[in-house]
């Protein structure tokens, strides 16, 4: 895959974007397309520990005769010290590529 981040901060709001290509190789009996993908969404800084942001994927057909895919996540991360961070997350589908519904939560360290 080849991809393109971007984004920019505007005071406490951050857009952001990804636009990428994933090159699927191939496997005998089985044809996958390359395909393009993107995302974009937003960011909101609440204070210096706590943010929370809102991220629209869409992915082109994996194969012939397959929907593209389209997420939406949304997610709070919260930093509970200097070196560890929560998030937790939810997302919803909208076409059969994609999961119906979901959600979890990360902890990260950082050293």
């Amino acid at each position: 895959s080849i991809l393109v981040d971007a984004y920019q901060a505007a005071g406490r709001f951050t857009l952001l974007g990804t636009l990428g290509h994933k090159f699927a190789g191939s496997a005998e009996g089985l044809v996958l397309n390359n395909v393009w993908f993107g995302e974009i969404g937003g960011a909101w800084r609440f204070s210096s520990s706590t943010s929370g942001g809102m991220l629209f994927d869409l992915r082109q057909a994996s194969h012939d005769g397959a929907d593209p895919a389209r997420d939406l996540t949304i997610y709070v991360s919260h930093r509970i010290t200097a070196n560890i961070k929560l998030q937790v997350y939810a997302y919803k589908g909208f076409s059969d590529a994609s999961a119906d519904r979901g959600g979890g939560a990360t902890i990260g360290y950082g050293f």
